[in-house]
């Protein structure tokens, strides 16, 4: 999930602003961000026996 956040960033960023690569570091932090995200949520379904 957080890759896709993360393309989806740098895809309207790109074109907002037509710099190929001074968006790549805030995609990565933003996809990084979700993506730690999903890991603690998975990991609180799992402890309280939730469903997916």
């Amino acid at each position: 999930m957080g890759l896709v956040i993360g393309a989806i960033f740098y895809l309207v960023e790109v074109i907002s602003t037509g710099d190929l690569l001074g968006t790549l570091p805030f995609a990565a932090v933003i996809g990084a961000i979700f993506w730690v995200t999903s890991l603690g949520e998975r990991r609180r379904r799992k402890k309280h026996h939730l469903p997916r």
